[in-house]
């Protein structure tokens, strides 16, 4: 009897262990609007990141991921107002290209400990002159923390 309940003990034990959540990650919801990039959270856990998407605005907007320490509103820009992606100390990982009004797509991407900046670098022709959402502050930064932190 006594082996049964330290057997019985062992598989509990072993069964909590199995069940708890180290995974990281989360989700998070962007919202993308003229002009501006909201997120329901400012940071999550390394891990799988559920990503929402959603244009709440008028016009096509893109959703982009940097992996960089300089402030959203910071980077280095080319002569068009866009953010250069390609600066050192800017790494691009991710892009969703061309959301439409009312559109709303989902992704998973894992991201490591650091910081990050969301951006939309669509650049437009409005009456002859380039518009670029980046410049108009299409821009957010985000952090993601070691797990445990």
């Amino acid at each position: 009897m006594k082996l049964f309940l330290v057997l019985c003990a062992a598989l509990a034990a072993l069964l909590a262990t199995g069940c708890s959540d180290t995974s990281g990650g989360g989700q998070l919801n962007v919202t993308l609007d003229e002009w501006k990039i909201t997120l329901d959270k400012t940071s999550l856990p390394e891990g799988p990141i559920e990503f929402t998407i959603k244009n709440d605005g008028e016009k096509q907007h893109e959703f982009i991921i940097l992996r960089t320490d300089i402030a959203p509103g910071e980077l280095p820009t080319n002569d068009d107002g866009s953010a250069d992606v390609n600066a050192p100390d800017v790494d691009e990982l991710h892009t969703v290209e061309e959301l439409d009004d009312g559109d709303e797509t989902g992704r998973t991407y894992t991201l490591d400990a650091g910081k990050y900046v969301f951006i939309d670098n669509t650049v437009e022709e409005e009456n002859g002159a380039k518009v670029s959402h980046y410049d108009q502050g299409m821009r957010v930064g985000f952090t993601i923390t070691k797990e445990g932190e």
